[in-house]
C-alpha cells in the first residue's frame, strides 16, 4: 500500500509547475504511462506527499539534488495524468496513430517520386510502378506523353505530373545505357592494296545507342595472306564489346578489270566468276557508260565455310581497250564535190564517243578512181582505219542547158560510166533548176541542171476586123509563133475601138525566159450588129399565190457593152389562177441590138395534199404522241402566234381557203383570214374538229376558228387582237368573247349565235 502511494506514476502526487523544456513527451512516454496505469489499476495514493518526500530523500541519497528530484517526480506525474486522459479518450490515440502513419506514407511516397526513374537505352519508354500500379497511377497523374521520351538519346527527361489531383509535380526519367553492344562480325576476303574500315567487318549489331567501331591494330593488305585483328564496338555510354575478326588478302580479287560496254548484269556475272560461291554482289554507284574504278561488296558461301559469314570487298576497273568498228561506203562523185568522213562511215560502233577524220583528204578535183582512209578514234584513244574508194567523174555538180536542148557534158557520160535514174529527156525540161539522179559504179549522186531560155520567139501576125466597141485579144492577131518555152502575148499599145476605121496594132510576144519579139498587123473597126446573149433562162413552176423570182440566175452579156440589163415581161402570168403562162426576157446593147428569150411558167393549184404536206412538216416538230387533245391545240395556237405576222397584203385571198393557207405557210404573213386558214389546216391535220366563224359585219369582217376539245366547242383565234387589248383567244367560251366584245373591243367578237354551236 505504501509502495503504490509512493509511486512516481501517481498523477496526483504533485501540483507543481513543470518547466517548458520538460513538457516534451515522446510516444513511448505515453505508452509507458498508459501501461503503468493499467498495471496499477488506477490505484491512487492520498498520501503522495509523504511518499514523494521519502522517495526524494532516497534519490537524494544517490547524489541528486532536491530540486532536480522534484522536477523528475513532477514529470512522472504529468505522464501519468496524460496517460489517464488518453485512456479516457481512446479515439485521440487512434487519430494520432493514423496521422503519424499517413505522414510516414506520404513522406515515403514523395521520396519515391523524387528519385530518378531509369530507362534502359533502346527499350520502350516506361515509368515502372508509376505506370503499372493502379493506386500510384491514381495518386500521381502523368500529364506528359511518356511515349515521347526518345530512348535513343541518353540523359534526363522531365515529365509534368499532378499529385493527389491538385499538387503540380515534376518527375525525372533518365535514359541510360548499361548494356554492352552485341556485334556479329564476318570474315573478309579482299584484294591486294584494298582499304578497309572497321565497319566492313560488321554484319549486324544491336544497341540502344549509336556505335563506333575500331580495330586494335593496323589493317595490312599489301601482300597475299591471312590476318587477325580485334574489333572493338563502343556505344555512347562507353560500354564496349571486343570480337576477333579475320581477313584474307587474295590475288584473285586484285587488279580486276571489265570492258566498257557491259551493262551492270554483265559486269556482275563476270565478277561473280572470280571465286566460287559468290552471291549478293553489289557495285557502288555503277555507270556502264563511264570508265573508272568501282567498289564491290559480295557474300561468299560454300560447304567448307560452314556457318561462318564471309564478305568480299574489292574494286575493279571499268576500261575501254577495244578500237571502234564500222562499215564504209564507196562513192561516185562529180568534180568539185565534197565528202565528210562521217558520210563515208556507217554502222560505227564503240562504247564511247568517236571522232572521224580523213587520214589524207581526197582530191575532189582529180578525175578518176582514188582511195582514201578514214580514221575513227574513240574517247579513250583507241583507233581504227577504214578504206574508202572514190570515183570522180568529169562532170560538174551544177550544169546549164538551153531550153529544149540536152547538156552536152552530160550526154557524153550517160550510157557509159553513168546511168540516169529517172527522166532523162533533158530537152523537155521546163525552165528552172532540176535535180538529176545519176548512178556510177559505187553509188548514186545528184547534179543540178539549170534550164535557161535566151532565144526570143519567132512571131507572125494576121489582120483583123472588129465591131465598134469590141476589143479583140492580142492572141486573136497571132497567125503563128515558135519558141522552146511558153509564150504570152500583149498589146504594145492598146488600140481604140470606139471609132470606125483601120488602125496599126503592134503585138509583143514574151517567152518564159523573158525574151520578146514584136510584130504589127491591121485592125479594122466596123459597125456593131451583134446583139447581147441572154443566159440562165429556164421554165418555172409555182403554186397558186406563190411569189415568183423571174430574174433569179438570168444575165445578159454584150461583146461591146459587157453586162447589160435584162427586162422581164410577166404581165400574162396570173399566179392566183392555175395554168401555163409565158414570160419574156429582153436585153439591149448601146447600138440598139436586141436579144429575146422566153420561158414557160406553170401555176399549180393548191390542193389538200399540198397543205397536208406543209402541215406535217410543222406538226412533226411541235406535236408528240403523248399529248392530249387540249395540249395539241395549245401547241398549234402558240406556233401560229409566234410564226405568223399580221398584214393586209393578202386580203385578196379571203374566201380562198387553200390559197390563203398556202400563202400563210410560205410567206408567214397575212390578215385574219390567213391566220384562220393556217390554223384550220394544222388543226384538221392534227385530228381536231374545227370550223370557221366570222363576225356578223359585211363591211368589217373578221374570221377565226371554233374547235371541239373534249366534246365541247371553244373559240380559237390566233390573229393578234387590237392593241392594247391583245389578251389572246385560246379556248374561250361564248361568255368570255361576249365580255371582250362588250368591255374591251366593241363588237369584236359579234356573231350570229344561232348559226354556230354553243360553248360551255
Amino acid at each position: 500500500m505504501d509502495e503504490k502511494a509512493s509511486s512516481p506514476n501517481n498523477p496526483k502526487s504533485s501540483n507543481q509547475t513543470i518547466d517548458s523544456e520538460e513538457t516534451l513527451l515522446t510516444f513511448d512516454d505515453y505508452a509507458d504511462a498508459a501501461q503503468s496505469e493499467y498495471n496499477q489499476n488506477t490505484v491512487e495514493s492520498t498520501d503522495s506527499t509523504a511518499v514523494t518526500s521519502s522517495q526524494d530523500i532516497a534519490n537524494n541519497e544517490s547524489g541528486d539534488s532536491v530540486e532536480r528530484v522534484r522536477r523528475r517526480v513532477s514529470k512522472r506525474q504529468k505522464r501519468k495524468e496524460l496517460a489517464k486522459q488518453k485512456k479516457r479518450h481512446p479515439i485521440v490515440k487512434i487519430l494520432l496513430t493514423l496521422f503519424v502513419l499517413v505522414g510516414l506514407a506520404a513522406g515515403g511516397f514523395l521520396y519515391y517520386l523524387s528519385r530518378p526513374i531509369y530507362i534502359e537505352a533502346g527499350s520502350a519508354p516506361s515509368l515502372g510502378l508509376i505506370e503499372s500500379n493502379k493506386i500510384i497511377r491514381t495518386l500521381c497523374k502523368i500529364d506528359d506523353d511518356v511515349d515521347s521520351i526518345d530512348t535513343t538519346c541518353l540523359g534526363e527527361n522531365k515529365l509534368s505530373s499532378t499529385l493527389f489531383g491538385f499538387i503540380p509535380f515534376e518527375l525525372t526519367a533518365v535514359v541510360r545505357d548499361t548494356t554492352p553492344p552485341e556485334v556479329v562480325t564476318c570474315q573478309l576476303f579482299v584484294g591486294v592494296g584494298s582499304e578497309i574500315d572497321a565497319e566492313d567487318f560488321v554484319v549486324e549489331y544491336s544497341d540502344g545507342t549509336s556505335l563506333t567501331f575500331t580495330l586494335d591494330g593496323e589493317f595490312k593488305c599489301d601482300d597475299v595472306g591471312e590476318g587477325q585483328l580485334s574489333l572493338i564496338a563502343t556505344d555512347e555510354a562507353g560500354n564496349s564489346t571486343t570480337e576477333p575478326v579475320f581477313y584474307t588478302v587474295m590475288d584473285a580479287l586484285s587488279g580486276v578489270e571489265c570492258e566498257l560496254g557491259l551493262d551492270e548484269v554483265g559486269v556482275v556475272d563476270q565478277l561473280s566468276s572470280l571465286l566460287p560461291g559468290i552471291v549478293n554482289l553489289e557495285i557502288d554507284s555503277f555507270d556502264a557508260a563511264s570508265c573508272g574504278s568501282y567498289d564491290v561488296t559480295a557474300d561468299i558461301v560454300g560447304d567448307e565455310l560452314g556457318d561462318s559469314d564471309v564478305k568480299l570487298l574489292f574494286d575493279f576497273e571499268l576500261a575501254d581497250t577495244l578500237a571502234p568498228t564500222a562499215d564504209v561506203l564507196s562513192f561516185d562523185l562529180p568534180l568539185g564535190s565534197s565528202l565528210t568522213p562521217e558520210s563515208a562511215v556507217v554502222n560505227l560502233y564503240d562504247e564511247s564517243e568517236c571522232t572521224l577524220n580523213w587520214e589524207t583528204s581526197p582530191d575532189f578535183d582529180r578525175v578518176g578512181e582514188q582511195t582514201a582512209f578514214v580514221v575513227a578514234t574513240d574517247a579513250h584513244g583507241n583507233s581504227s582505219r577504214f578504206e574508202v574508194k572514190l570515183y570522180i567523174h568529169d562532170l560538174m555538180s551544177e550544169l546549164t542547158a538551153e531550153a529544149g536542148q540536152a547538156p552536152v557534158q552530160l550526154t557524153k557520160l550517160i550510157g557509159g560510166e553513168l546511168t540516169s535514174v529517172g527522166n532523162s529527156n533533158y530537152a523537155d525540161f521546163a525552165l528552172g533548176s532540176h535535180t538529176l539522179r545519176l548512178r556510177g559504179e559505187y553509188s548514186e549522186f545528184t547534179v543540178t541542171l539549170n534550164v535557161v531560155d535566151t532565144i526570143k520567139p519567132t512571131l507572125k501576125l494576121r489582120d483583123l476586123d472588129t465591131e465598134k466597141g469590141v476589143l479583140p485579144s492580142p492572141e486573136d492577131f497571132v497567125a503563128s509563133c515558135s519558141d522552146n518555152t511558153d509564150v504570152s502575148f500583149t498589146y504594145d499599145q492598146t488600140p481604140s475601138v470606139d471609132t470606125l476605121g483601120t488602125y496599126d496594132v503592134t503585138i509583143v510576144a514574151t517567152d518564159e525566159g523573158g525574151n520578146t519579139a514584136k510584130s504589127t498587123a491591121k485592125l479594122k473597126v466596123i459597125t456593131d450588129t451583134t446583139p447581147p446573149v441572154i443566159s440562165g433562162v429556164k421554165n418555172l413552176s409555182a403554186y397558186e399565190g406563190d411569189t415568183i423570182s423571174y430574174r433569179s440566175g438570168v444575165t445578159a452579156y454584150d461583146e461591146t457593152d459587157g453586162t447589160v440589163i435584162v427586162y422581164v415581161n410577166s404581165k400574162n402570168v396570173n399566179t392566183s389562177v392555175a395554168g401555163t403562162y409565158t414570160v419574156t426576157y429582153t436585153a439591149y446593147d448601146t447600138s440598139g441590138n436586141a436579144a429575146t428569150a422566153s420561158a414557160k411558167v406553170t401555176i399549180k393549184p393548191v390542193t389538200q395534199s399540198t397543205l397536208d404536206s406543209l402541215a406535217d412538216e410543222i406538226l412533226s416538230v411541235i406535236i408528240t404522241g403523248s399529248m392530249t387533245e387540249r395540249e395539241k391545240a395549245k401547241a398549234i395556237y402558240d406556233w401560229c402566234c409566234e410564226n405568223l405576222k399580221y398584214s393586209t397584203v393578202t386580203s385578196y385571198l379571203m374566201g380562198y381557203y387553200y390559197k390563203a393557207a398556202y400563202s400563210g405557210y410560205k410567206l408567214r404573213y397575212g390578215n385574219c383570214y390567213t391566220y384562220y386558214a393556217v390554223a384550220r389546216s394544222l388543226l384538221t391535220r392534227a385530228g381536231i374538229t374545227n370550223m370557221m366563224i366570222q363576225r356578223d359585219s359585211t363591211t368589217n369582217p373578221h374570221y377565226w376558228n371554233l374547235v371541239k376539245i373534249d366534246g365541247n366547242w371553244y373559240h380559237f383565234d390566233t390573229c393578234p387582237q387590237p392593241a392594247p387589248n391583245n389578251d389572246g383567244c385560246f379556248l374561250l367560251t361564248d361568255a368570255e368573247v361576249a365580255y371582250y366584245s362588250t368591255y374591251k373591243e366593241a363588237g369584236y367578237y359579234s356573231f350570229a349565235a344561232g348559226v354556230y354551236p354553243a360553248t360551255p
